[in-house]
């Protein structure tokens, strides 16, 4: 390998972040009730989603996509996060039943036309590789 591929190639990298959320993975492929990808009106309506995508300060909820393989819209209020570098250490996690009811009825409202059952949030853990 030459140099040059060799630099290149020494600059490519892949950023993962671990989530914890109350929320809902759904599916990449999920549609809205019109027929589109819920995953394309992320992308073109910045102005509805900005917030969540980036995590805004003062935001609790959080929109996480996984846009390198298409598997998964993760959705919901953050409880904690780590940086590729840190991970976690260990957790003393406090999640309430009004954490559950809270993401669930902003699920429905910011998702209402959307395929998809908010009914029973979920505690996720994952890993995300942007």
């Amino acid at each position: 390998m030459g140099n040059s591929a060799r630099q290149k190639f020494s600059k490519m990298g892949v950023d993962r972040n671990d989530y914890v959320i109350v929320g809902y993975k759904i599916p990449y492929m999920t549609k809205k009730k019109d027929g589109e990808y819920l995953s394309q009106d992320i992308y073109d309506n910045d102005d509805k989603y900005l917030q969540y995508i980036e995590g805004w300060v003062d935001e609790p909820f959080r929109i996480i996509i996984d846009g390198m393989s298409g598997n998964y819209i993760a959705f919901g209020k953050e409880i904690a996060n780590a940086d590729e570098y840190e991970g976690f250490d260990f957790l003393e996690l406090n999640v309430s039943d009004d954490d559950f009811n809270l993401v669930k009825d902003k699920a429905t409202n910011l998702f209402n036309d959307v395929d998809f059952d908010f009914s029973t949030p979920k505690l996720l853990v994952f890993s995300h590789y942007s």
